[in-house]
């Protein structure tokens, strides 16, 4: 039997309440400048604006059927197969290897539709895989 958790300290998808890591972090801009160490005001917006541009762009070359056709493609190479099958007599190192060079491949590809997704003003649709 798991261990009782505390009704008041914790929710059932709360590992822990906001609260105590807020706590825990200190105020919100030290937290931002530890993420981004360095980097000033400015040069976080510039970034952030790449990146919405970088987005539009994506968006803009996948709305064409040619692009289309190229992301359903990636998507049959990556996220619409099995991560890894694991095979008899084959040592465990190289199956999590292999686990996780696809999870790799897997992830370059969701980035990119989470980036049309983005470009086109709209939610990134649930992963398949």
């Amino acid at each position: 039997m798991p261990p009782a958790v505390p009704p008041a300290s914790f929710g059932p998808r709360e590992a822990m309440p906001i609260d105590g890591f807020v706590s825990q972090i200190g105020k919100v801009d030290e937290f931002l400048d530890s993420l981004f160490p360095g980097a000033t005001d400015d040069e976080i917006k510039e970034a952030a604006e790449q990146l919405k541009q970088m987005h539009a762009t994506a968006a803009r070359v996948f709305a064409t059927e040619d692009g289309r056709e190229l992301v359903e493609w990636l998507c049959d190479l990556t996220l619409r197969q099995p991560s890894f099958i694991v095979a008899p007599n084959v040592d465990p190192g190289v199956g999590y290897a292999l686990c996780g060079r696809r999870e790799g491949e897997n992830k370059i590809v969701w980035m990119l539709i989470c980036a049309i997704a983005s470009g086109r003003s709209q939610k990134p649709p649930a992963r398949e895989g």
